[in-house]
């Protein structure tokens, strides 16, 4: 059962945390296996084919009771988490809410946000069922835990075979954003996007999603980032956008196959040859050079059409009417790189102003949608 937290700190200390490193690994076949999980004084917890749990009435206390532990915040800041196991249920009870009742729910705390993906069961009784659900954490989170029981519900569930790795790392562009995604006065020099005022811009933007062409991202929030969301770059049109941005990647201890980008040109002439640099550095000094290509990477937001390596990820239209979007780019990088130091952005500076979005990290070949 690999949820020795000592051990796993001392892992992410030295090595990089690859696509799939497992954090918990939890068949739950032996009694030794619970220790470290902490248990509801009204539950009743037992080794019977895996991590029984049962409760005899509905409690009044909120939350999902049963068996609880904290993951690593250090191994989990910024991640996408994928969660499996088995369940088994016997007399469950119906819950007020069909969110609640026999489930697995991990709880995260970070900035000003808490979020409980999970994973609920069928009421009534059922034999081993699969599950399987992926879970963002926060990229500074001050809390994570893992929750397996009953809320708002009572009977008896017992899990087997849980699992949950690491499954893509999020670069957290809120430290070098410089625009948000409204811009409500044209050609200020302040505000957002391209700076071409509310008629063109991102406002109808739904950043919330977490999905684009099949790849998962997390756009930044600009509203627990003092308006900022996205890094627009230096261009003739935006002469005050930024020229080179960089994020440090060496406490993130990420090692990946892929990187995906979300992001778009404005201002894009079809002669356009190219719009900007990615350089990934390795911790042991490598680097690998990305040239961004319009028409093939990348091109304008307007009537956006899907390209070689641009697969249109989000459209919207404007408030003038424009139909517009933005690309997701999939970049592969050089397997000497190992664990990464930092990835910086550059713009060639010419005429299209590039706006980044968000981008992932991923040992995942994700496939766009045909």
């Amino acid at each position: 059962m690999t949820i020795k937290w000592t051990t796993l700190f001392a892992l992410t200390a030295t090595a990089p945390l690859f696509a799939g490193t497992v954090l918990i690994d939890a068949p739950f076949q032996k009694a030794d296996e619970l220790k470290a999980w902490g248990t509801y004084k009204e539950a009743q917890v037992k080794i019977d084919g895996g991590a029984e749990i049962s409760l005899s009435k509905r409690a009044s206390n909120p939350g999902t009771l049963g068996l609880n532990c904290g993951l690593p915040l250090a191994a989990i800041a910024g991640r996408r988490l994928k969660v499996t196991g088995e369940g088994r249920g016997e007399n469950i009870e119906p819950p007020k809410e069909e969110w609640n009742g026999a489930k697995i729910q991990l709880n995260f705390t970070g900035g000003e946000t808490e979020v409980w993906p999970q994973h609920a069961f069928a009421t009534g009784s059922f034999d081993w069922t699969p599950f399987e659900f992926y879970a963002n954490t926060p990229f500074v989170p001050r809390t994570a835990r893992v929750n397996l029981g009953f809320e708002d519900s009572f009977g008896k569930v017992t899990f087997r075979n849980l699992k949950i790795e690491v499954a893509d790392t999020y670069l957290n562009l809120a430290s070098i954003a410089n625009m948000g995604y409204k811009d409500e006065v044209e050609a200020d020099d302040q505000g957002g996007w391209s700076d071409q005022g509310p008629e063109n811009d991102a406002a109808k933007f739904k950043f919330k999603t977490r999905m684009f062409s099949n790849v998962p991202f997390v756009p930044a929030d600009p509203d627990f980032n003092r308006g900022k969301a996205v890094v627009s770059f230096r261009s003739g049109n935006l002469p005050k956008g930024a020229e080179s941005v960089t994020l440090d990647l060496r406490s993130a201890q990420v090692s990946a196959n892929y990187l995906y980008l979300l992001h778009t040109l404005s201002f894009a002439k079809p002669d356009e040859t190219a719009a900007g640099t990615i350089t990934v550095t390795g911790t042991n000094g490598k680097q690998q050079k990305i040239n961004l290509t319009p028409g093939t990477d990348i091109a304008d937001w307007w009537e956006a059409k899907h390209l070689p390596n641009g697969h249109v990820g989000a459209t919207w239209n404007t408030a003038g009417g424009t139909r517009v979007g933005l690309y997701t780019s999939k970049f592969k990088l050089d397997s000497d790189l190992g664990q990464l130091e930092k990835i910086a952005f550059t713009t060639v500076g010419g005429k299209a102003v590039w706006i980044l979005v968000a981008g992932t990290l991923s040992d995942e070949n994700y496939r766009f949608p045909r």
